[in-house]
């Protein structure tokens, strides 16, 4: 239960993140949505065997966590997690994939770094996105894209009650152990019992939440957050970054530096 504690407090401290003041945090949400999934639209896209041409892309992170004033070494933790799944994957393209690439490395071993490598982006920008924006003002911005209520609905009841069922838990968990003092942890034929009482308890508490929220006016939605234009410096950074972005996959990195070098 301490693991699983920990790992809320990392959860829920990406929502203290969120209320820092910097630059990055003050861009409207809905920009940071948007060029949020033009880099996972552009790095999904990318090629195959495509290593240096991802590789670019670590810029964006790099900039933002800057600019942020975001811990580099949080979001590599929360951004790590995702990594043995899609390795797996990987590993499977090195054994299958023997044939030798033009630079001399095998295909399959060129296809586990790409994958690596768009797991690390994908994952490592849905976490800033996160640790720069209210919970609430992203929820909004889903709302206003016309995203189905029930998922917007679901997710912020799950990001409000989460803490509850680890709270409850942990109670349970306590309980097991002073009345098992010499056992060190939760023995394997009472996973099922704990399991299902940690689910009656959840279903009670659910109802009784649910009847206190319907008795102050719950319709089955939140009420979004007060809707705000974008100001100058939000659509600058969309319209820019989305471009930088978009001419890196479309183009190449080079390309974009010879670019700006004959405009200069």
């Amino acid at each position: 239960m301490q693991k699983i504690s920990k790992t809320m407090d990392a959860f829920f401290s990406l929502e203290e993140l969120a209320k820092k003041h910097t630059s990055v945090h003050a861009l409207h949400p809905a920009s940071k949505l948007l060029v949020t999934l033009v880099l996972i639209v552009c790095v999904i896209s990318s090629g195959r065997y495509d290593v240096t041409g991802l590789t670019v892309y670590f810029f964006y992170p790099a900039v933002l966590i800057a600019l942020g004033e975001l811990p580099p070494t949080g979001i590599l933790k929360r951004t790590l997690p995702a990594l043995p799944f899609v390795l797996f994957a990987g590993i499977s393209n090195i054994i299958f994939e023997r044939a030798i690439s033009p630079s001399g490395v095998s295909f399959g071993l060129l296809s586990c770094l790409v994958l690596l490598e768009k797991a690390l982006l994908t994952v490592s920008a849905l976490v800033i996105l996160t640790a720069t924006t209210p919970s609430r003002a992203l929820l909004a911005q889903l709302q206003r894209a016309h995203v189905p209520r029930i998922f917007t609905t679901t997710v912020m009841l799950c990001f409000r009650y989460l803490s509850l069922l680890v709270e409850e838990a942990g109670n349970m968990a306590r309980a097991y152990h002073l009345r098992s003092v010499k056992q060190k942890g939760l023995e394997m034929k009472h996973v099922g019992s704990f399991v299902g009482q940690l689910l009656l308890r959840s279903i009670n508490r659910a109802e009784r939440v649910y009847a206190a929220m319907q008795c102050r006016g719950f319709d089955g939605t939140f009420p979004a957050a007060r809707k705000t234009r974008m100001d100058i410096a939000s659509i600058r950074y969309v319209v820019l970054v989305s471009i930088a972005l978009i001419a890196i996959r479309t183009i190449g990195f080079s390309a974009v530096v010879e670019s700006i070098g004959k405009l200069v």
